[in-house]
């Protein structure tokens, strides 16, 4: 399922990289990082990283490319409560898309999905997390 994610958020990528460097500390719940390439050129990071749910651990891949924008955020697994936190993590629900295309600094705009606040904030918590372990990396010279 990770593939798949990380290939329809960077549909343009060559492969992806498995990212071998060390691991920023405010990456705690960041299990895998894969660089999306072209040429050769890394033009996005993809996160694995854990939330925790309302139900449970949620699974996630967010691409955020080079340019500090976040590509989008896809579901791998959850246990959250079907119809509400479920239907919140769902492609065409009402939260993973607003983080579809938007500036880094724009995650204080993405707005909870009522009945669903604790995945919201899950969510939110996860991405500000993958944008911080980004920018650490970057600050560490990025990737090559």
């Amino acid at each position: 399922k990770g593939n798949v994610a990380r290939a329809e958020l960077v549909p343009e990528a060559e492969n992806f990289v498995s990212y071998d460097g060390e691991m920023p500390e405010v990456g705690k719940n960041v299990s895998e990082i894969y660089l999306a390439e072209v040429s050769n050129r890394a033009i996005a990071y993809c996160l694995n990283i854990t939330a925790s749910g309302f139900g449970g651990d949620i699974e996630l891949v967010i691409a955020i490319d080079e340019n500090m924008k976040i590509r989008g955020v896809k579901t791998i697994s959850h246990s959250e409560t079907a119809n509400i936190g479920a239907a919140a993590l769902d492609e065409k629900g009402k939260l993973l898309p607003q983080y579809t295309n938007i500036s880094v600094a724009a995650t204080d705009g993405v707005v909870s999905v009522s009945g669903a606040t604790v995945t919201s904030k899950a969510v939110k918590a996860a991405v500000e997390e993958a944008v911080e372990t980004v920018k650490e990396i970057e600050k560490g010279g990025g990737v090559q």
